[in-house]
């Protein structure tokens, strides 16, 4: 794709080779024209040309340019049509509109042959047979998508750690950084590595510092993570169907279950889908989870963080699917209910923070009560083995109750009171006590509120305090520096205590200026 792009002759400088053939030969200097793989600007600059060649051409293939915006990543672009003919068109003016700028669009396929009939064998990405191959699949931004029956799966190798070679901290990072989940739809399975990842950066050595990459780790951590890397290759009987709502559906809702541990918490979605004969069809869309910090926190709060994963979720979702469809929340936590019923300031501000972000987020939604045995947010935040992922109704089609109709949903609405643990998250508040004043404060209210800087204050009073000095004495005895000395900045600091005292506690003024009720004059002294 790069090597198709011209780059600008001015810029051609920054990409130069020096080459030789061998060491007799002079040094050779070559500039590459077109973008060159491996800089950091080269995929930004190839997506930006592809949303030029869309604007350029909108005019001649308006279905093209608009799915050249919406559906691709740097090369690779993945489309759908609701019907055969509309994706035969799209295809065609794609072929078209990209040709008309020298680009050659190659690896095509489909779930429908129909749509490639006419296309050359050298531009599918599948290879024709006499029968329709099964077993053949693509493999595009870390997914596995097989085109005949139109189901994602996942491909892990079953090929054991090598007993003779030391299980190191890098050898398992290696490992789990290969389990690709962009989706989410393993993710119970993914959260447990990424606990083992959190337990190997707390592993310290005899001195107690962290345990060196190219170590080896301690049996239990052997035992803890060759159990979980046998069971991986069962992920490779998994299959799950693309197509995530009923054709022609009339009525497409979004639902949001959210849950946490003291382990990790995470969030997961469900697209629920209605035609018009009445059939339902509920299917999970993704995921997300994090491991709980190092740092201690409340279930109560890791529940809130969770909520905040279903209101991010929701922003994404709705960015990237385009559709019109309701919103619901679900929550098996009365402490979360508490913290969103309330404004943000009535709490902490870690919780302050967290629930201004949701409730900006979802502003429109409702939150609702589910048990905790209906909620598949909880399969998430603890974690599943992937023989058990398998075979988990509840992770894969949601509740029960979300294949029936509305008013079968739970209604059970639980008394929202502040517990214990709640309680702690009250924002604590000051309570201040002023000495009433019979008399307006003038000079408070008409001098000290116009300056947000009480430097600036203590400045325009010193210089007015100068004027009044110098309107009164004679020519040669005024003050004429520039700057303001620091006898004039401490004389005028005086004055507004002095005035302040006098606005806030007019009786005890009184009487320190008639020396009555045993009081004595005060000097202010500041340090």
């Amino acid at each position: 794709m790069f090597r198709q792009i011209w780059v600008h002759y001015e810029d051609t400088p920054l990409q130069r080779i020096f080459w030789r053939s061998s060491p007799e030969n002079p040094l050779m200097i070559y500039e590459l024209k077109t973008i060159t793989y491996g800089t950091a600007a080269a995929p930004y600059l190839a997506t930006r040309v592809l949303k030029q060649l869309a604007d350029d051409e909108r005019g001649n293939y308006p279905l093209a340019a608009k799915s050249t915006y919406e559906d691709f990543y740097v090369d690779n672009y993945i489309t759908g049509t609701k019907t055969i003919g509309e994706a035969i068109e799209l295809r065609k003016q794609m072929e078209a509109m990209f040709a008309s700028a020298g680009m050659q669009l190659r690896k095509w396929a489909s779930n429908c042959p129909a749509v490639l009939d006419d296309l050359p064998e050298e531009n599918r990405a599948i290879l024709l047979t006499l029968e329709f191959d099964k077993n053949q699949s693509i493999k595009t931004l870390g997914l596995h998508w097989e085109p005949h029956t139109d189901f994602f799966k996942y491909v892990i190798p079953e090929k054991p750690f090598d007993t003779t070679i030391p299980l190191t901290k890098r050898n398992i990072l290696s490992c789990i950084a290969k389990l690709f989940d962009p989706l989410g739809l393993v993710g119970p399975v993914v959260l447990t590595a990424k606990k083992i990842m959190q337990a190997l950066w707390g592993l310290k050595n005899e001195n107690g510092r962290p345990l060196d990459w190219d170590r080896e780790v301690p049996d239990s951590m052997k035992i803890r993570w060759t159990s979980y890397h046998t069971q991986l290759p069962q992920l490779n009987n998994l299959r799950i169907e693309r197509l995530i709502v009923l054709p022609n559906a009339t009525c497409i809702e979004l639902h949001f279950f959210s849950d946490a541990s003291e382990a990790a918490y995470g969030s997961c979605v469900y697209v629920r889908s209605l035609n018009s004969t009445g059939e339902i069809k509920v299917t999970l869309l993704t995921s997300r989870s994090k491991v709980a910090p190092l740092k201690l926190q409340s279930i109560p709060r890791l529940e809130l963080c969770g909520a905040l994963l279903s209101a991010e979720l929701y922003a994404k979702v709705m960015k990237s699917l385009r559709i019109d469809a309701q919103a619901y929340f679900w929550v098996d936590s009365t402490a979360v209910l508490c913290y969103l019923k309330a404004t943000p300031s009535t709490w902490s501000t870690f919780v302050a923070n967290r629930v201004s972000k949701i409730q900006h987020a979802t502003e429109n939604c409702e939150w609702n009560f589910v048990a905790g045995h209906n909620n598949p947010a909880d399969i998430i935040s603890r974690g599943l083995s992937p023989s058990k992922l398998l075979q988990s109704q509840l992770w894969w089609k949601g509740p029960s109750w979300l294949q029936q109709p509305t008013d079968s949903w739970p209604t059970f609405v639980p008394d929202i009171q502040t517990d214990s643990d709640v309680s702690k998250d009250i924002r604590k508040t000051s309570i201040v006590f002023t000495a009433p004043s019979s008399i307006t404060q003038p000079f408070i209210e008409e001098y000290v509120v116009r300056f947000s800087n009480y430097q600036k204050m203590l400045r325009v009073m010193s210089y007015a305090q100068r004027f009044i000095k110098n309107s009164s004495v004679s020519k040669a005895e005024r003050e004429k520096s520039k700057f303001l000395t620091t006898n004039e900045v401490r004389h005028a600091e005086l004055t507004i205590i002095q005035l302040v005292q006098q606005a806030s506690f007019p009786e005890e003024w009184k009487s320190l200026q008639k020396k009555t009720d045993g009081f004595k004059q005060i000097t202010v002294a500041l340090v």
